[in-house]
């Protein structure tokens, strides 16, 4: 069950914790899984619940895409087929914020593809744009800005990537289709050399991202294909100021077999309990 727990004061929010805490699972010697968003949060958690409880132990804090890549870890369909980014976050619990995302790999991917694809028409803006570029400063950076909007486009429109993927420019049959905005998007000149840039890097491992990991999850998920193996019987959210919406889709899918619980705090100059929703 997905379980959302509301206020405007972290305090509060921080006691609703130590009540769920406070119920012991079934075996007592699980790891709790806490979702953070920064080691300054998983301080201050930790240290309040040594005052709370007079220990602090056997907690796992992850980042919120690695909780993310670890669930999806568990999908029955991808167990056999672990990238290398999951094996070094499985690896070392204590990540690196950076690592927690793909927009290192994709960097070098999108450098690699933009020297050996530039004299393609669809690249003539970002050729011009690096062509006296001697000390190859300028390939690095606008590869590093390419790998930031790609990785963001796994997180918030992962219908375009997948389009692209498979090339798709005909306009789907329905008029309000969801996919009629994201062949539009394709047809955008703007977008054709993002599109090809996409193409080229998706080709090698077209099924080792984040859009299509998530997107093959949400379409074929059920209680069956998903191993709760290794995993806590519940896992807590807190202090997470933004989720995007294919995360909580995930978590919502996920929630039909463990226990979620999202510590939301939602600030207001109000006594919280006399707003009216």
């Amino acid at each position: 069950m997905l379980n959302v727990i509301k206020s405007n004061k972290e305090e509060n929010l921080l006691q609703a914790l130590f009540a769920v805490l406070a119920e012991v699972p079934e075996d007592p010697f699980a790891q709790e899984w806490i979702c953070i968003q920064s080691r300054g949060m998983k301080q201050w958690i930790s240290l309040k619940t040594a005052e709370q409880f007079g220990i602090s132990a056997n907690f796992e804090f992850l980042f919120l895409r690695h909780l993310i890549n670890r669930l999806l870890s568990h999908f029955i369909p991808f167990e056999t087929h672990k990238t290398a980014s999951e094996a070094a976050l499985s690896a070392n619990p204590e990540i690196n914020p950076r690592l927690e995302s793909d927009e290192h790999d994709i960097f070098w991917s999108v450098m690699k593809h933009i020297r050996e694809n530039r004299l393609d028409k669809a690249l003539a803006g970002v050729d011009a744009y690096i062509k006296e570029d001697d000390t190859g400063k300028k390939l690095f950076q606008v590869s590093g800005q390419i790998a930031r909007l790609f990785d963001d486009y796994q997180l918030y429109r992962p219908d375009m990537l997948m389009a692209w993927q498979k090339g798709e420019n005909e306009q789907a049959n329905a008029p309000n289709h969801p996919q009629n905005h994201t062949n539009n998007i394709i047809q955008n000149p703007a977008a054709e050399w993002q599109a090809l840039l996409w193409q080229k890097i998706a080709a090698a491992h077209p099924e080792d991202h984040l859009a299509y990991r998530a997107t093959a999850f949400l379409e074929g998920f059920s209680g069956g294909n998903f191993d709760k193996e290794g995993l806590p019987e519940r896992i807590c959210l807190f202090g997470i100021s933004a989720l995007p919406e294919l995360f909580l889709r995930i978590l919502e899918k996920v929630s039909e077999v463990i226990d979620i619980y999202l510590f939301l705090l939602t600030p207001s100059n109000q006594f919280f309990f006399d707003l009216r929703s």
